[in-house]
């Protein structure tokens, strides 16, 4: 070993980061004209704190900026397609993360689930097709 040298604190094989991706798609085709899609996702970064502290290597500082570690998205979109070109489409986006306010203290932190709302979104769109 040489001067100054010291043992990390890991066993071989650990890992830094464990990151977790998960998504359902749902298409539901109730006419012809008329289908509903559904997709949930789930993103979860984990850093081991043994091994990397995230909010120093982020460029935190404590109670400074925290990364969201664990995300949920849902979206939802109804299409009326009336024939190719003309169309109308209702959506709606919500997401989800495990950050939160908390006392003055503790600053911005992970709070376990990804149960805070980050955004909502509600869009509706109008296509036409004019014949040449």
């Amino acid at each position: 070993m040489r001067p100054g040298w010291t043992t990390p604190p890991f066993t071989p094989g650990q890992s830094v980061f464990n990151n977790y991706l998960n998504r359902a798609k749902l298409n539901y085709q109730f006419t012809k004209e008329l289908s509903l899609r559904l997709i949930l996702d789930y993103n979860t970064t984990i850093a081991n704190a043994q091994l990397l502290d995230v909010q120093t290597n982020l460029g935190g500082v404590n109670g400074g900026p925290f990364a969201p570690t664990k995300l949920f998205t849902t979206d939802v979109l109804l299409t009326y397609l009336l024939h190719p070109g003309t169309a109308v489409y209702a959506g709606y986006n919500n997401g989800f993360t495990d950050l939160s306010l908390a006392n003055v203290a503790g600053g911005i932190g992970p709070r376990g689930s990804p149960a805070n709302t980050t955004n909502r979104l509600f869009f509706v769109k109008l296509s036409y097709l004019f014949p040449y």
